[in-house]
């Protein structure tokens, strides 16, 4: 990762520590391609979790951490946005086969009791339509 970015994500990170925000979302557009991301930050022990399990992916001679398609599909559960459903949706039909059912449905039942969001009966009904 290049050093400045290193440092504008750790300088992002005890900015949320020390203005008792546990995350956001920062949305970026490339300039050229108009391809557009959503850059997540944050300290809770979930998004810690999520960047322990990214894997490294290479474009352009480049390495990016990205997070699990697991993971990704619990973050848009709790988002729970329309294009949210749309992406979990495109997610399932794309890795539902390969999807560690068993990890999204304990983690599911951690963040329903963090947030209240009652996310593991939406786990299960996705599960059981997997393609």
């Amino acid at each position: 990762m290049d050093k400045t970015l290193r440092q504008a994500l750790i300088d992002a990170v005890r900015f949320l520590e020390s203005n008792g925000l546990r995350s956001c979302i920062l949305p970026l557009r490339h300039q050229v391609t108009g391809v557009t991301i959503d850059l997540a930050i944050g300290v809770s022990g979930f998004e810690r979790q999520i960047i322990y399990r990214a894997t490294d992916v290479k474009i352009s001679n480049r390495l990016f951490s990205v997070a699990t398609a697991e993971d990704i599909l619990l973050m848009k559960l709790m988002a729970g946005r329309s294009r949210d459903k749309q992406d979990i949706e495109g997610i399932v039909i794309a890795q539902g086969a390969h999807l560690d059912w068993d990890y999204c449905r304990t983690v599911a039942r951690q963040l329903q009791d963090a947030s209240g969001i009652d996310l593991v009966p939406q786990v299960i009904e996705l599960q059981s339509k997997r393609i």
